[in-house]
């Protein structure tokens, strides 16, 4: 089974709704080295723990086959 690592990261910094960047990167091995796929999105009107479960939703949206997951965060 593949390997796979999440990292996400946003700016909220307070607990109270507002705006904000989200982001992640998938990482993986493969035969040729380390593949990558990143994605960074503007959110407005949204609180921290919702900025980082839609981060990790969407980087999850993005695998296609069964995969051993760890998800690295800041919370």
């Amino acid at each position: 089974m593949k390997q796979v690592n999440i990292y996400v990261q946003t700016s909220f910094r307070r607990p109270r709704k507002g705006n904000g960047w989200i982001g992640y990167v998938l990482e993986t091995q493969t035969a040729a080295g380390v593949a990558t796929l990143t994605d960074f999105k503007m959110l407005e009107d949204t609180t921290r723990h919702q900025a980082e479960l839609l981060s990790v939703s969407k980087a999850l949206e993005r695998m296609t086959k069964p995969s051993e997951i760890t998800i690295y965060t800041d919370s």
